[in-house]
């Protein structure tokens, strides 16, 4: 009897592990790692000074690293909500009492997000907002992303993503197409996902315009510079970054060469 029943919880301790190691349930990359941010990440607070006595906003995550509420200027509170796969559920906002924003989220059998129909409500009003598309390649990476907005402008986002032989993401190609025509944005990435080289293929020739930045990462793989080149492939400005232990930058001056001014950021990030 007493082998028995050790063998019964012996078998169904298997089962449930087999069960837990074959069922997909893919999350969301969380809100930390999608920013770069290293490390059990718990508030970052953006200050326009050096003294950091001039408040910009904060931002609050989870243990798990996912965004729970940010906080700008006006001192209000803004608060998120997610499914179980990590993907926003509700937005609300703290400037407006009976406005949010609510998310209906579809996946298919294997979990993977498919679909997100944003819709905007107050009160009893309800709106459609936006809606994005999932699509997945014959590896079951993520292929594209696909948003478009349901406005005036009717603007459609556009995502591909291109990966390595080792399924690392290589490069990402964003275009948004509107009334005005078609931007398209390009960022490449080495081998440990570090973003290399951000690349704008608009038609607006400015000189000024910035179509060209390149980063820079020290021995440790910490960011330390992006330099920024216009359609001449003159630089027109720079951004240097002073970084903490766990490689998030905690400083940045950013170097208008074209006017000859700098601007400088302080983050100052609590950890769990």
């Amino acid at each position: 009897m007493r082998y028995s029943l050790l063998h019964n919880l012996l078998v169904l301790s298997f089962l449930s592990s087999f069960m837990t190691c074959c069922y997909l349930d893919p999350k969301r990359e969380s809100d930390t790692s999608e920013e770069g941010l290293k490390g059990r990440v718990k508030s970052v607070s953006v200050y326009l000074d050096e003294e950091c006595t001039i408040f910009d906003n904060v931002t609050e995550y989870d243990r798990y690293g996912y965004k729970i509420r940010t906080c700008d200027i006006c001192t209000c509170w803004n608060y998120y909500k997610y499914d179980r796969h990590g993907y926003l559920k509700e937005y609300t906002s703290g400037h407006l009492s009976e406005w949010k924003l609510v998310y209906d989220n579809k996946y298919d059998s294997e979990g993977r997000i498919m679909q997100i129909v944003g819709y905007e409500e107050s009160g009893e009003n309800r709106q459609l907002k936006d809606s994005t598309r999932y699509t997945y390649n014959e590896k079951e990476l993520l292929s594209t992303i696909s948003k478009k907005w349901i406005d005036e402008d009717s603007t459609t986002a556009f995502e591909s993503y291109m990966y390595d032989d080792k399924n690392r993401i290589q490069e990402t190609r964003l275009s948004f197409i509107d009334n005005d025509g078609e931007n398209i944005y390009v960022k490449k990435y080495d081998t440990l996902g570090n973003i290399l080289i951000c690349l704008d293929n608009s038609s607006d020739t400015l000189q000024n315009k910035i179509v060209r930045s390149v980063c820079y990462y020290d021995s440790l793989g910490y960011l330390y510079e992006t330099m920024h080149f216009n359609v001449k492939d003159s630089v027109v400005g720079k951004d240097v970054y002073k970084n903490d232990d766990h490689g998030n930058w905690i400083e940045k001056i950013h170097y208008d060469m074209i006017n000859d001014t700098l601007n400088k950021e302080q983050r100052v990030i609590e950890y769990y």
